[in-house]
């Protein structure tokens, strides 16, 4: 998956033990958010292999992506 646009998630709060790259929210209403080291990020907008770019929303609509997932 290729990220193309992210932004700084400030409102969500974190847990310490979550490995960075772990998501956190996969929700077709509020996007991907994904742990870093300084908090989380919003990923808006994302391609998957073989895919065209599109906001995370609207992938989310049509995929699933399990919150335990790792990104590396």
């Amino acid at each position: 998956m290729v990220v193309h646009f992210l932004k700084k998630s400030d409102d969500i709060d974190v847990d310490p033990s979550v490995k960075n790259g772990q998501v956190l929210i996969a929700d077709g209403k509020k996007g991907l958010v994904v742990k870093c080291q300084d908090g989380a990020v919003l990923l808006e907008k994302i391609q998957a292999p073989n895919s065209k770019a599109m906001n995370s929303n609207e992938y989310l609509r049509g995929k699933t992506i399990p919150l335990d997932k790792v990104f590396e």
